[in-house]
């Protein structure tokens, strides 16, 4: 009985991972309902264990009173083999010497065996299929391919894209008027993705490790919040960087890149070495300009200034 009951609780802790994989997986593990349950699941397959173990007891002992016992074994035993004999048709070791070839190998004989029923009607059934498989996506063309089904998933999902866009359901950032998010109660989510997504590539400290180092002032692609946010959502070509703007929405997306950019500085044991160039960040526009007329009306000033002299 303990056998059984660890076997099945095995068999349940090892399917939990199969379901799903990556965020959903996380998610669901998150989720209490998921735990409930998996807790009554458990409950019944323990429970399931003990009253079967209690009815065998019982059958146990009410045939050893009638005396039925070793009779009742002997048919269960015979119901047992006449299933196996179903599904293998093998032939009684008692009749083997009917089935013996010719084949003698330095004393070892061989047994010609029929295939096993399961496995023969098994392998009908797959040339069945497979028939049927030709004939409508390589004869007719009824069905779709691989690469027909996923530009048709991909067709479908920027339609819906596009209707959430014109509807508000989506917001779409502009990289060039984005100001990075400075507080981490906002960033709850970026952190969380990047210590379980961006972690494979940039460490969960963002120091590198088959990705560049994220913490230090050099930048492959450029850094700030622009240039960060549109690496994120766009990806790099001829590189393990994904775009991730397949997956996440333009927010979540800002989110993560505010929270690579509050890495820089941060120093951690073992970083990667500089890779890329250093990046300065350019004045703002409205600076610049304001500058610019400053600097002219200085000039202007001085000019007069030395014009009025001269007329003096």
């Amino acid at each position: 009985m303990k056998k059984r009951i660890v076997a099945s609780l095995l068999a349940v802790l090892v399917s939990v991972p199969s379901f799903a994989a990556g965020e959903a997986l996380k998610d669901a593990l998150n989720n209490p309902m998921v735990w409930i349950g998996f807790t009554i699941l458990i409950f019944l397959i323990i429970s399931f264990a003990v009253v079967k173990n209690a009815l065998d007891v019982m059958k146990e002992v009410s045939l050893k009173a009638q005396g039925r016992w070793e009779e009742v074994q002997e048919k269960e035993a015979e119901e047992s083999s006449q299933i196996m004999q179903a599904l293998t048709a093998a032939v009684p070791i008692e009749r083997e010497n009917e089935i013996l070839t010719d084949h003698d190998y330095d004393g070892i004989q061989e047994l010609d065996n029929r295939l096993p029923p399961w496995w023969l009607y098994g392998f009908y059934v797959s040339i069945i299929f497979a028939v049927v498989y030709l004939i409508r996506f390589h004869v007719t063309g009824d069905g779709m391919n691989s690469q027909e089904e996923l530009a048709a998933e991909y067709a479908a999902f920027e339609a819906e894209q596009k209707a959430a866009l014109s509807s508000g359901a989506i917001v779409e950032l502009n990289a060039d008027e984005l100001e990075p998010i400075t507080s981490m109660g906002e960033l709850a989510f970026a952190e969380d993705i990047f210590t379980s997504v961006c972690a494979s590539c940039h460490k969960a400290d963002g120091g590198g490790s088959t990705g560049p180092n994220l913490t230090d002032e050099y930048w492959k692609h450029g850094g700030g919040i622009s240039n960060v946010y549109t690496t994120i959502k766009e990806g790099v070509a001829g590189t393990s960087m994904a775009p991730w703007g397949t997956r996440y929405s333009d927010e979540k997306i800002h989110q993560i890149a505010s929270y690579v950019l509050m890495l820089q500085g941060t120093n951690p044991p073992d970083a990667l070495p500089a890779d890329g160039e250093l990046w300065v960040a350019p004045e703002p526009v409205a600076e610049a300009e304001s500058e610019t007329v400053e600097e002219a009306a200085d000039e202007t000033e001085t000019t007069d200034a030395e014009t009025s002299e001269a007329a003096e």
